[in-house]
């Protein structure tokens, strides 16, 4: 034999490469594409309720000695008391209206339906649909003092429901979450008339 017919003869004894089949190769472009773009809609659909849900906020804080008024933009009316301050939304959209309150202060919430209406005080939350109650807070407790209506207050993994008339308190030491008896003593120090009038109101 000679030396080509040699060489024709061993090129065709090696495997030839194997290749995918060409509706493999489509399948696997087409399940690619179809996971980034998933990935896509997925990303768009969080970003949108992100910033559907967010509502620019807007904290003011009551640094004169007598009480101030803030209406909200859900109809709502908060009394800010002296060193106190609030954090709340201007706008009402969103599936509830949050509020933080750092300090003392007393709510009537208008009554929105499916629209909660949530406080944050320290590690207490107070959830309401409309009603009308205080909130105090020193070193040691919050206290919430409930006018009409009711409120859900939950903190430290306890939940109570204190309806109108009703008192509960939160002992931040013990975080123990408890009803109160209504007559307690309040402790004024050369406080505003208007303070004095709102706390035992």
């Amino acid at each position: 034999h000679t030396v080509s017919n040699i060489q024709s003869a061993w090129q065709e004894l090696q495997p030839l490469p194997k290749r995918l089949p060409s509706r493999r190769i489509t399948l696997l472009r087409w399940t690619v594409a179809a996971s980034v773009l998933f990935a896509v809609v997925i990303s768009a659909a969080l970003l949108f309720k992100i910033n559907n849900n967010t509502s620019p906020q807007k904290t003011i804080t009551n640094s004169i000695h007598k009480t101030a008024q803030q209406v909200l933009a859900c109809g709502s009316r908060v009394t800010i008391f002296p060193g106190s301050s609030l954090t709340y939304p201007l706008s009402s959209e969103g599936n509830e209206r949050h509020v933080i309150l750092n300090g003392s202060g007393y709510f009537d919430v208008k009554t929105l339906a499916n629209k909660p209406f949530i406080v944050t005080a320290g590690p207490v939350n107070i959830k309401v649909l409309g009603t009308a109650f205080h909130v105090f807070q020193t070193d040691t407790a919050i206290t919430i003092k409930v006018v009409s209506g009711k409120i859900l207050m939950s903190a430290a993994g306890q939940q109570l429901i204190i309806s109108g008339g009703e008192t509960a308190s939160y002992l931040k030491n013990e975080k123990q979450l408890l009803r109160v008896q209504e007559q307690y003593t309040f402790h004024f120090d050369n406080e505003d008339l208007s303070v004095v009038l709102t706390a035992l109101s």
